[in-house]
């Protein structure tokens, strides 16, 4: 898995490279601004004249090491500044002075248009930023956006929360960042991918030791990571591979449901069974005969024999739905929980062991009691009040999906698709999760594998307009056939 990093955590490796390291803030300096400078000649080798804008940071002090770099080459670089020089540290003020020394002029922006340019390189504000910026420097940053030139930033984004992925409120929209020491959440979470564009890595010869002293925010997983069941032996027998029962699928909503169970067959489910409102029992399950199907009355004849529960696809609000969950509190089996049982009444009164809550952000905010908003603001610290209770793992959906239980770094799924921004994919996913809690995988293992099989089926449609769950559904045996070792 790939290690991501909090902004404080990025700090002490900094300070772990320059003591443990011996690595003297200067030599830092020097290596990133060479990162950043391969990067470039790399991805536009025929530019011939840079606008290299730096702040008064360590990332000013980077960007006058790389227009220096820019100048030797002879190319053409216009350096403008914004902030107070003043608090430019030793090492930055030395680079400022190299650049000078090579023929170079540091130009105060005017607050005006900026100068044409082949490539943009923004080195104005690193990852200390944590609060809305002012309006100088918000109309610089939109300055930025409006120009036509491509953007190589710097270590991140200015403007870009290195914490949460969010803009405070505007950021540089680069076409490719170099990032130094450490991965930062936020160029992970929400919309962090979108500011970055390209996303590169130096370590700047971190050590291995230095590395060991901070413990990473988040684990970004690989194709590689994921935990499969184990093959099944040629004498087996349906029961073995897991028996699911999906309760959910009020009047005009089993179609849900239905996704659900026809997911959790697609990803090895033995058997499942859909518990629906009795209305919901006819024309529209005869397009799915793999299922089998009871109305909610007879949910106490079938409970015994279901493995593990996937509860609240279509459920609804109904009075009826409402008398479903208060009877489930007190069942003892392995239970997913989803959509319309996603309710704090229902979820603080549960006597079960295990648990897997797999909310939206709004369903986040509805049992924290906090508004959606909140939560998209910080969605890792939303994950980790959610997956506080013992033996209950959460899968904080979203384009970059979160994944936690008690006592274990939590996991981001950073394969989503933007085509998966539709109805239903919510109900693949879940009977997807159940299907391999079902076949022996624990419950973190299972949302882990569910949320990155599923992207990865979304990513290998050819899509244009649109997918529907049903298409991810039909596309996962061959995105499985290409993850699967």
């Amino acid at each position: 898995m790939i290690p991501l990093y909090s902004r404080n955590a990025v700090y002490r490796l900094d300070r772990q490279a320059m003591t443990l390291d011996a690595q003297p803030s200067e030599q830092l300096m020097a290596r990133a601004a060479g990162a950043a400078w391969n990067a470039l000649t790399g991805r536009w080798p025929e530019a011939r004249d840079l606008l290299v804008l730096a702040g008064p940071g360590n990332n000013g002090g980077d960007a006058f090491a790389l227009a220096a770099m820019a100048l030797r080459s002879r190319l053409g670089v216009r350096l403008l500044t914004l902030g107070d020089p003043e608090r430019q540290s030793a090492a930055a003020a030395a680079f400022r002075q190299s650049f000078e020394r090579s023929g170079g002029v540091v130009e105060p922006w005017d607050g005006q248009t900026l100068p044409a340019a082949d490539v943009i390189v923004d080195g104005l504000l690193g990852i200390g930023l944590d609060k809305p910026l002012s309006a100088q420097w918000l109309a610089l940053i939109d300055r930025v956006n409006e120009h036509p030139a491509p953007v190589l930033s710097i270590d991140i984004p200015s403007g870009l929360d290195a914490e949460t992925g969010r803009p405070l409120p505007r950021a540089i929209r680069a076409a490719m960042t170099v990032t130094y020491i450490a991965r930062k959440t936020g160029q992970y979470l929400a919309d962090g991918p979108d500011y970055c564009g390209r996303l590169l890595f130096d370590d700047l010869g971190l050590s291995r030791a230095a590395c060991a002293t901070e413990s990473p925010a988040l684990e970004c997983i690989e194709a590689a990571d994921l935990a499969w069941p184990p093959p099944r032996r040629r004498n087996t027998h349906k029961y073995e591979q897991g028996s699911l029962l999906v309760i959910g699928g009020d009047r005009e909503m089993t179609g849900a449901a239905i996704l659900a169970g026809l997911a959790a067959l697609r990803a090895g489910a033995g058997l499942a069974r859909l518990c629906v409102h009795p209305d919901g029992i006819g024309s529209q399950l005869a397009a799915a005969p793999e299922l089998m199907c009871c109305g909610w009355d007879e949910l106490e004849q079938h409970l015994p024999r279901a493995s593990h529960l996937i509860v609240g696809p279509g459920l609804g609000r109904s009075e009826a739905a409402t008398a479903l969950l208060q009877h489930l509190q007190t069942v003892d089996k392995p239970m997913l929980i989803d959509a319309d049982a996603l309710q704090p009444d229902f979820i603080d009164r549960l006597r079960g062991r295990q648990y897997v809550l797999t909310p939206h952000a709004g369903e986040a905010a509805r049992l924290l009691r906090q508004e959606s908003g909140e939560i998209r603001q910080d969605r890792l610290a939303a994950l980790r009040q959610l997956s506080g209770r013992p033996g209950t793992t959460v899968l904080l959906k979203g384009q970059d999906s979160l994944i936690a239980c008690a006592d274990e770094t939590p996991r981001l799924c950073a394969e989503g698709h933007p085509g998966m921004a539709t109805a239903g994919m919510g109900d693949v996913l879940s009977g997807m999760i159940a299907a391999l809690w079902a076949q022996g995988l624990d419950p973190l293992e299972a949302a882990s594998t569910a949320a990155f099989w599923q992207a990865r089926a979304a990513r290998q449609l050819r899509w244009r307009n649109g997918l529907t769950a049903g298409d991810v559904i039909d596309a996962l045996d061959a995105a499985a056939a290409g993850l699967q070792p």
